[in-house]
Parts: structure tokens; sequence; C-alpha cells
């Protein structure tokens, strides 16, 4: 750490801070004319810069004051070691906090005159002032604020007007960071995550990376510096926050409708972490429940997403789990105060084996967590627990594509010649033949949002005058139907298996679950390649292939005139396929 002489001005390198009695500088940077490291070196020509009188008059009033030594971000960070620069960014909080004392300097802060003006008439002045002042937007003056033990403020002219302590519920009210944390930081940790970062909502960075890493100290970790990742950082930063705690209100943000913009689509998706601070801005009533460590979730980040144990509702009184509530296990005080706290949760929607935020624009909230009621398990206790994967962040055109596909359905409208001519039984005659589908000729697959979507039906046929036996899978027909991505464009691939076609040991299913599993798997084995992709020319007889047709889902709109916009539209022999928006 480099450290200012307050008498001459000269720079000095100190091994352990704490052993040593400093001053600090809070301030907004000028758009030019800061001296840096390199020019404080050189004292006549420092005098002359812009930014010298910053680190004049913080040395002198220091010196006054029997302090000897003086840390100003400007000039005592070489910022052309990137070394450096990195050890300065993940020790600036404890810099901070074991500085004497902060002396923070509001250049845009007009002198109020305290003459003719009783005390409580003058404060309420500056605490009105203040409030507008630049310093309180920026992104690094959050933890400058936060972590020093003593701070004083200065006006424009640098007369002082007033501590932290002193000041504390009026800056409380411009930063929504609590009294108890500006009068005593070390109480951080039994604050929200998401409340905590709900103070950097707003704040600007000239980086768009430093709005992650003005926030190390405040969440008691380190991680590299990678200038050039962009909105990325936020993510880094949130994935090790999520490895160090097990605070679930991480998890509790949402987007702002008006950020968005009018000419953007309210998003239907998105990954568990959120894009930026300034989605935690309605997280600053939040309240961690008083049962956190018998509440406390496992959690991790692995290469399939946040891993986590199964603890998922849904809405008591709704019978599908395809959207189900993850709660958060804290709560968010309401306007009428702590007796009308609310439970708050996310919605996740099951795409293939993941989960994705659903309605990210929104907070699921119950009176009680009873509202939320688990799907019926098996809960023998014996058994190991079971996880779930969820997406940690996604694009805004995956989002997109995301959203188009889980309304996507595969309809397959089948003709009645299917069964006359196709799966028609040797010695039936074809006119007596007709497929067993609820006495319908129409399938439909959801995709559910998957790219490869594997899709398996099963039916028998009904003979008139001829008994066909319903005990074994060997009376049952296969329809096979995959849609699946090759990189560029989609490829539909439909079949109809014949009994004996496909090697399933049916003997030991007793649920057709399994028996899908186990088609499911023999094809996938037996019958694709070395993509995992299902390859035509393995498929039996009667399998039609649809090659290199897109799914342009971006121009795809539903209105009441056309409610299912058809995407791909397919004849081919006894088929017609509809790739379609389902309503």
């Amino acid at each position: 750490m480099w450290l200012l002489d307050t008498t001459t001005l000269q720079i000095q390198q100190v091994t352990d801070p704490g052993e040593h009695k400093y001053v600090i500088l809070s301030h907004t940077w000028e758009a030019a004319g800061e001296v840096n490291f390199q020019q404080i070196q050189q004292l006549e020509t420092a005098r002359g810069m812009r930014g010298f009188d910053k680190i004049e008059k913080t040395c002198s009033i220091a010196r006054s004051r029997g302090i000897k030594l003086a840390w100003i971000d400007t000039c005592c960070i070489d910022k052309t070691s990137s070394a450096e620069l990195s050890e300065a960014i993940n020790s600036m909080f404890r810099w901070y906090e074991q500085s004497a004392v902060c002396y923070v300097y509001l250049a845009d802060l007009e002198p109020i005159p305290a003459t003719n003006l009783p005390p409580r008439r003058w404060r309420d002045q500056v605490n009105k002032k203040i409030r507008h002042c630049r310093w309180f937007t920026r992104g690094w003056t959050l933890q400058e604020l936060i972590a020093p033990r003593e701070m004083e403020f200065f006006d424009r002219e640098w007369n002082s007007i007033g501590g932290k302590h002193a000041m504390a519920r009026a800056l409380s009210e411009i930063t929504t960071v609590d009294p108890l944390i500006l009068k005593n930081s070390s109480v951080l940790n039994s604050i929200p995550v998401a409340k905590k970062m709900s103070w950097a909502a707003g704040r600007q960075t000239t980086r768009v990376e430093d709005r992650a890493y003005s926030l190390l100290g405040i969440f008691d970790i380190n991680m590299p510096l990678i200038y050039g990742e962009g909105p990325k950082a936020f993510t880094r930063l949130q994935q090790q926050v999520a490895s160090q705690n097990n605070d679930l209100s991480l998890f509790a943000w949402q987007y702002d409708l008006s950020s968005l913009g009018p000419d953007l689509r309210e998003p239907e998706f998105a990954g568990i972490f959120a894009p930026s601070p300034d989605e935690f801005r309605y997280c600053s009533t939040l309240r961690r429940h008083l049962d956190q460590f018998q509440l406390s979730t496992e959690f991790s980040i692995t290469n399939s997403g946040l891993r986590m144990e199964d603890n998922l509702h849904r809405p008591r009184g709704e019978g599908d789990d395809s959207e189900l509530i993850l709660s958060l296990g804290c709560v968010t005080v309401t306007p009428q105060g702590p007796g009308n706290a609310l439970w708050l949760g996310i919605p996740l929607t099951k795409v293939g084996n993941t989960y994705f935020r659903s309605r990210p624009v929104s907070i699921e909230t119950a009176i009680s967590r009873s509202a939320w009621v688990s799907p019926s398990r098996n809960t023998n206790k014996k058994k190991p627990p079971n996880y779930i994967y969820i997406q940690t962040a996604l694009g805004s055109n995956d989002a997109d594509r995301l959203s188009a596909l889980m309304k996507t359905g595969i309809v397959i409208v089948y003709s009645r010649n299917v069964a006359k001519s196709v799966i028609s039984p040797f010695g039936i005659p074809p006119e007596c033949c007709q497929a067993g589908w609820d006495d319908k000729n129409t399938f439909v697959f959801n995709t559910r949002g998957q790219d490869n979507f594997l899709g398996i039906h099963f039916f028998r046929l009904k003979i008139d005058g001829y008994q066909q036996s319903n005990t074994g899978w060997q009376d049952k027909y296969s329809l096979v139907c995959a849609l699946q991505w090759t990189g560029s464009s989609y490829e539909l691939i439909l079949g109809i298996f014949r009994p004996g076609e496909l090697e399933v040991e049916a003997e030991s299913l007793a649920r057709e679950e399994d028996l899908i599993m186990q088609v499911r798997d023999n094809l996938l084995v037996k019958r694709s390649g070395d993509s995992g992709l299902l390859r035509q020319e393995v498929m039996p007889k009667w399998a039609f292939t649809a090659k290199s047709f897109h799914l342009q889902v971006r121009q795809i709109q539903k209105s009441d005139e056309n409610p299912t916009a058809s995407l791909f539209t397919w004849k081919e022999g006894y088929f017609h396929v509809l790739v379609e928006m389902l309503k």
C-alpha cells in the first residue's frame, strides 16, 4: 500500500496498513486533471494540475490534526501495474475500514453559511442539499460510505458539515443503508444478500465491470479482475456470493419494466442470476427469516447450472407442476409495518432437465408459506435427496427463442390410410383397420422449449370383426417424432415402428413411462450418429424426413384473427405435420 506523507507529500510504501494511522479520501473523479501515481512523484508538475488541490487540502487538514499519512486513490495506486490494481481493488474495503478517519469531499455542494440560522435549521438545510450531490450516485462510494469507522463530510470550500454518526439518519434516507450499518459495518454479514445488492441499484461507474468490483468488500469476497468482460463481471460476483452464502434472497431480484424501454418486450424467461444491481432496487425492505439456520439450503455452481436440493412448491389449489415456486426463505416488510410481512418466492419452469426463471418481472408473495405446497413426492428419508439444476444466465436472444419454443408444438394429423395401407397386419382386410388413438387422427407433441426433442406415442389397432390382444408390448405400434437442431436449422424425422421392430425387453416393464424410457434409450444408442441425432438411414421403412426447415420464431405474431401462426407445414404421404404456436 502506498501512502502520502502529509508534510512533504512524498509517497512511501507500507507493508501492513493496520500498523499505521492514516487519513483516507473519498471523492468523485473529475473528467480530467486528476494526479496519478507517476505525476505525484513530480511535485512541481503535479501542483499545476486541477486535482492537486484535493490532495493538498486533505494532507493539510490531516496534518493539522496530527495525522502524518494519507491515502488518495488517484495518486496512491500504480494503475500501470495490473497486479497492483487488482490488489488495491480487492483490499480497498479493508483500507477504508482501517483508516483513522475518512474525509468525504463533496465538490458540488455549495457552502451553507451557519450565521443567522439556528443549528437545527442549518442541519436541515445541509441534509436537504447533500442528497443531490453526485457522490451518492457513484458505485465506488458505496463501500467508502460503509467501511470507515469515522467519517467527516466537507463542502466545496472544505468547510466541515458533520460526521457520519451524527448524519446517519439523513444518510440512510438518501442511500437506504441502515443506520446501524453506517455506525458499525461489522454487522454486514447479518444483512440479506439482496438487501445489500439494493444499495447499489442506480449507482454508476465509468467501467461497467466496476459495478461488480466495487461490491467485493461489501460481500467480503475476492475475485480476479477481468476488464473487458463487461456485464459478465456481475454474474461472476453472484457466483462467488452463492459459493460462500446459503442466502436464497440472492435470487429475489426482478426486472423493472420501466427500465426495459418502450420498444422492448416483457421477458418471459431468465436465468437465476440478475443482469445488474439495478434489478435489486425493490429489495431494500427484505428481512431474513429468524430460522435462517434451520432453513439453510445448500447450493453450488456447476457446468449444468445452479445445483440445489429439490424443495420446490406450487401454489395451493393448482395441480399443474409445469411452473413451480422456489421459496427464498425471506420476507419483505409492507408499508403497514413488520406485522404485514410477505414471504417471497420466484416461479421456475422446467425445460428438459433444467429449470429457468419464469416471469422475471414479478416476485411471488404469500402471507404464509402454507400458500405453497410441495408436489407429491416419495418422502422416503432413506433415499438421497433429489437435486435440480437452474440455468444461471440467459442472453436476450436466448430468452426470445426459449419463449417461442415453449409455445411450439408438433401437431401431427394422421391420415386414415396410415392404418389401412401402412400398418395393416397381414391377413386382415385393410378396410377393417383403423388406427386407435381415441378415435382421432391428431396427436400433439409439446416440445417444451427443447431444441432436440424426441416424442414417443404408442397405439394399437382397432380391427372391426377381429380381436387383437391388449396384453403385450408386441401389440403396440410406436410413433416416433424427433425434432433435431443440426446447428443451422431444424430437422424433423417422423416414423412408425411396427411391433417387434424395436429391441425392447418388455417383460420387465410394468409402467408405460419405463417403456418410453427404454424405447428412447434404444433409439439414441442404436439409431443415432456421433452427434446423438437420429439418422434417417437406420429408421424403419415408414419414416419420413423434412430437412432444413427453420423456426423463424421472432417473426411469429399471435392475434385474435390468427391465434395459431403456423411455423412450418409439411405433407408427405400419409402425414400432414404442422409445427405451430400452441394456443
